[in-house]
Order: C-alpha cells, then sequence, then structure tokens
C-alpha cells in the first residue's frame, strides 16, 4: 500500500509542478489569437 500511495502523492506533485510552469494566462492569450488569426484568415477568403 506504500508503493501505491506513494507513487500517487508523487505523481499529484508533479501534475502540480508542471500546471506551475504553464501559465494558463499565457495559455488562453495565445489560443485567442490564433482563433482570431482563423477568423481572419476564414473572411479573407
Amino acid at each position: 500500500y506504500i508503493l501505491v500511495f506513494g507513487l500517487q502523492a508523487v505523481g499529484a506533485i508533479a501534475a502540480i509542478w508542471l500546471l506551475e510552469r504553464v501559465s494558463v494566462k499565457e495559455f488562453k492569450e495565445s489560443t485567442r489569437q490564433a482563433i482570431a488569426t482563423a477568423m481572419e484568415s476564414e473572411l479573407d477568403g
């Protein structure tokens, strides 16, 4: 049981660390920019 819970704890810590590295604000901004670019190119033909 120790091994299973230990692995879960390590996985949770790794996930939190990765989420902190990826900026949510930066992701939203880049996504918004990509959508705007796609819409403009679609409207231009």
